[in-house]
């Protein structure tokens, strides 16, 4: 055989047969390409049976000159399409191509929809106004049914004629309207007549009170007691003479002294008092007699000022004080009193006192004398006594008097027909029947914490808010803990009861039944300005708020007041309207 050349193509063609192996294919014609241009014919031939398929490639011979191969595939027309035909086919198809296209638009849109109903970031702060208002903490006492109306029954309390009616059937009256007026003259004369009494009574009292006082003789000024007259025991009548008062300031002295020594004297000169037992001693020259001048001699009178001794019969000298200094050797005297003021009994009856000697010094007001009186002294406290008792039966002659009004007992609407002026009425009798409105009381158990906190503070009776729902809207009504029972156990698992009672000026029939939250607040802060409590950021015991300032949150150190859960009341640092930031309770760290 001749050698071929490198570009000499060889084509080898292979028969493959599926299925029906015994069955022989006629040789393909082949025709030798000796020119690359030259492309080499193949003739296809159909088997007996099945479908001929004809496929190709190429491969490198053993001197490395190319070879196509080409193969050719025989199958019977009872065999399946192979698995990558089918794909082929199949994704080749128009209607799966079209359902692809319908299931991708789907998928798009509903990719589209969660996108849009996805729930947006939520911001960590928000920005919230300081607003003014009340703030307040409570004890929640949970919900209640606000008590059905009930009927209250006005019952009299005297005997008495129907003088004055006020009411109709089917009224409206508040707790303490007037709804009859019955004849109390009998009983109003009773209480004038005691309010007579009582007054005489204590006429008599004022009497004895001041009998009483001058059992005790007093010092009227300052001075010393002289000429006593009577001793302990002894028995006195009003008017008798016990003593002598002598005033401090009533001693005088009168010094003559030589002319030539005094020549410059005058009235109300300062003289120094001496030799009298006792040093700083001053009186006031108040006389001059000058008929003993041509003599060569002149008599002064000297008035004591305040005598802290009882100078009575007392020898002394004295220097005059002048203008150009001290004058000595002006003379001696002897004093005396120019007053001597009798002291006496003003009551009958027997000196107590036993300390009273002459020349004992007494202060202005201070007791010299006691007297002893048993009539006067009982007869004060039978009086007092008397007066008790006759004021507690006016009393309570005024509170029947009280009763011949008959008052609404509650708030509610009359259900009875009115009684007619000039029936009589009993005790007992029922006068007006009233169906009562609004909520009584109610209870709620607390723990024995919380019971401690609605005991504390002061005695008055802690305010209670009342949240009423089941209308349209919210409504408000406030009252106040009429009973709450005291902490005394030390078991601190126990229960406690209290009792709310809504205010009766709010208390209406219209939010009868319906469903209420009751709050007992402990502590309220009243027109405060106030911010969420997460607004509130304290650092080293100091607290912080960050406030808008028009272009940025600055920090500002505040003064709080009182806190609750939710709100913080700001007493110096922000104003009402300020912007503040604050957490955002719905936020949640990603």
């Amino acid at each position: 055989m001749a050698k071929k050349t490198e570009d000499e193509k060889v084509v080898v063609e292979k028969k493959k047969t599926t299925k029906k192996k015994e069955e022989t294919v006629e040789p393909e014609k082949k025709k030798t390409v000796k020119n690359k241009a030259e492309v080499k014919e193949t003739t296809e031939e159909v088997a007996p049976k099945g479908k001929q398929v004809v496929r190709e490639r190429i491969e490198k011979g053993p001197n490395g000159e190319t070879i196509r191969i080409r193969e050719t595939i025989i199958e019977d027309d009872d065999d399946s399409e192979s698995s990558s035909d089918k794909l082929v086919n199949i994704l080749t198809n128009k209607k799966f191509i079209i359902g692809i296209v319908a299931v991708l638009v789907v998928l798009l849109l509903l990719v589209v929809v969660l996108m849009a109903i996805k729930p947006k970031p939520v911001a960590e702060y928000l920005d919230v106004v300081a607003e003014k208002g009340d703030i307040y903490t409570s004890i929640s006492g949970g919900q209640t049914t606000l008590a059905s109306s009930s009927t209250a029954v006005i019952k009299s309390q005297v005997t008495a004629t129907v003088t004055e009616v006020k009411y109709k059937n089917g009224a409206q009256v508040k707790e303490g309207d007037t709804l009859l007026v019955l004849d109390s003259s009998f009983a109003s004369q009773e209480v004038k007549n005691l309010e007579n009494a009582i007054s005489s009574m204590e006429e008599m009292l004022e009497l004895y009170k001041r009998k009483k006082q001058e059992l005790e003789v007093k010092a009227n000024c300052d001075g010393y007691v002289t000429n006593v007259q009577v001793q302990k025991d002894s028995t006195v009548n009003p008017g008798q003479i016990l003593a002598y008062y002598i005033p401090t300031t009533t001693f005088r002295v009168e010094y003559t002294v030589p002319y030539d020594k005094l020549k410059t004297v005058t009235q109300w000169q300062t003289v120094n008092i001496k030799g009298v037992g006792t040093e700083g001693i001053t009186g006031l020259i108040y006389d001059i007699e000058s008929s003993t001048i041509d003599q060569g001699y002149i008599t002064i009178g000297v008035y004591v000022n305040d005598s802290p001794i009882n100078l009575s019969g007392v020898t002394s000298s004295a220097e005059v004080v002048t203008a150009t200094g001290i004058l000595n050797s002006t003379g001696t005297g002897t004093f005396w009193s120019t007053a001597s003021l009798p002291i006496y009994a003003t009551q009958q009856g027997v000196i107590e006192t036993t300390d009273v000697q002459n020349g004992k010094k007494y202060q202005a007001n201070s007791v010299i004398f006691k007297i002893k009186n048993d009539d006067i002294t009982s007869r004060v406290t039978k009086y007092e006594n008397d007066l008790i008792d006759l004021r507690n039966t006016v009393n309570y002659k005024r509170n029947e008097v009280n009763n011949f009004v008959v008052r609404a007992t509650s708030s509610g609407i009359v259900t009875s027909e009115p009684l007619n002026v000039g029936e009589s009425v009993y005790p007992s009798k029922e006068l007006v029947e009233l169906k009562t409105t609004g909520l009584i009381e109610a209870e709620f158990k607390v723990s024995a914490e919380d019971i401690q906190k609605i005991n504390t503070g002061s005695d008055k009776a802690k305010k209670v808010r009342f949240t009423i729902t089941g209308g349209e809207e919210e409504q408000y009504v406030n009252g106040i803990v009429s009973y709450a029972d005291k902490y005394e156990s030390t078991d601190i698992e126990m229960e406690y009861t209290v009792t709310v009672k809504i205010n009766e000026d709010e208390a209406t029939e219209d939010i009868i039944g319906k469903t209420a939250k009751i709050e007992v607040i402990l502590e309220e802060a009243t027109n405060v300005i106030y911010v969420p409590i997460s607004a509130l950021i304290t650092e080293r015991n100091k607290n912080f708020v960050y406030v808008w300032n028009g272009s940025e949150y600055e920090k500002r150190e505040v003064i709080i007041g009182l806190e609750t859960p939710e709100y913080v009341a700001i007493t110096t640092g922000v104003n009402e309207g300020e912007y503040v930031r604050a957490r955002n309770p719905e936020y949640k760290a990603q």
